[in-house]
């Protein structure tokens, strides 16, 4: 992406594996360039996890960091005869204030669209912006982007995935197989659990003195949840968590050896 300082109005689709560096890109890089040239940067998130890390990576600048499903309420919102006017227009806002809008984990649009219909509302966002606004798309699963955008896109920049640091994948089908193997690890070795089901989340958590239960219900009161948001680690040995720390978010620990998908 050397030639970013070339980007004129248009949709650009960086489409790479996790921890290619998309996000250090946006912030490090192309931020600083935006900023010195007069320009404001707008940072679109899916989930509030996300958007709380990049607000803190985003800390000392003008950056402005926002969910979808912000916009899409605000706009639903300013449809309504009974509160017309009497709340803010963020779409009115992003046309006058904003040069550059990022679409974090732009395959949002597609994977919530099964029970959100309100994303359609960024759907029309980025029609109405790609001609005058430089709309940065990101993705590491980017086959639905570039099949429905296919003809709107600028220009698609790839990267090949590195999984090179997975030792072995392996599944089961019974409950009491995940404690086994948890039994098993080394002290020093750190464990991620991600699970839908909230009640075995916690029974696991019980189960283990070093660990931590994190999701919707008690991320705001959590300090674990801060402590991943600013330093992208975890004190704890295990954690036992939901989709809240889904999409996008960053956990940076060597000793995590153990990833777990339920």
């Amino acid at each position: 992406m050397s030639d970013y300082q070339s980007w004129t109005a248009g949709i650009y689709l960086i489409d790479a594996p996790c921890g290619s560096g998309k996000s250090t890109f946006i912030f490090k890089t192309l931020y600083p360039y935006a900023h010195q040239n007069g320009k404001r940067m707008l940072v679109f998130s899916n989930r509030l996890a996300l958007k709380a890390q990049q607000e803190h990576q985003a800390f000392g600048t003008d950056i402005a960091c926002m969910t979808y499903q912000k916009m899409e309420y605000n706009v639903y919102l300013n449809g309504l005869w009974t509160v017309q006017n009497s709340v803010p227009d963020l779409m009115q806002m992003v046309e006058q204030e904003f040069d550059y809008i990022i679409l974090d984990e732009a395959h949002y649009l597609f994977q919530d669209a099964a029970f959100n219909r309100r994303t359609l509302t960024i759907f029309r966002m980025i029609e109405q912006f790609r001609k005058s606004k430089v709309i940065i798309m990101l993705s590491a699963t980017a086959d639905l982007l570039k099949e429905y955008f296919s003809s709107k896109i600028t220009v698609t920049y790839t990267a090949d995935a590195d999984y090179s640091y997975i030792e072995s994948v392996s599944y089961y089908n019974r409950k009491d197989t995940l404690l086994k193997i948890l039994d098993k690890i080394p002290a020093s070795e750190k464990v991620v659990v991600f699970g839908d089901n909230k009640e075995r989340l916690q029974e696991l958590n019980r189960r283990y003195s070093d660990s931590a239960y994190l999701s919707s219900d008690n991320k705001e009161s959590s300090p674990m949840f801060k402590q991943i948001v600013q330093t992208e680690r975890f004190e704890c040995r295990m954690l036992f968590t939901t989709k809240v720390l889904d999409n996008g978010v960053n956990l940076k620990d060597k000793a995590i050896k153990h990833i777990f998908i339920e």
